[in-house]
């Protein structure tokens, strides 16, 4: 089933110079960077890019992200049904690639039918 997904996090760190979000997912999720199909950066500092290959979604900043809170939605093609292994990451990684923060494996949403 087709629909939206917001991501909402809050970091404590600064990106300099633009840096990379990564939120991690399930296989059985099929996201989108597409605007039609949903995708929007919302309060993102200027995304350069939004990759949507491999298990979850990729946005690259070309400016600083100060430590706050922020927002950003991607179109999603849920499963059935909830995986059994339904576990989400969102990493942040400076210019050079090394993460400063991070919250890993946290529990999914839990797809309802009807």
């Amino acid at each position: 089933m087709r629909s939206h997904m917001a991501i909402v996090f809050r970091t404590s760190q600064s990106l300099f110079d633009g840096g990379i979000v990564m939120m991690l997912a399930p296989e059985v999720y099929k996201f989108s960077c597409r605007e039609l199909e949903g995708y929007s950066p919302l309060s993102m500092p200027g995304v350069q890019s939004c990759d949507d290959t491999g298990n979850g979604i990729t946005l690259v900043l070309n400016d600083t992200m100060a430590p706050g809170d922020y927002t950003f939605t991607v179109g999603v093609i849920n499963p059935a049904f909830t995986p059994a292994e339904n576990v989400f990451s969102v990493l942040i990684l400076n210019k050079d690639s090394k993460v400063v923060d991070a919250k890993m494996q946290f529990e999914g949403p839990r797809i309802v039918q009807g």
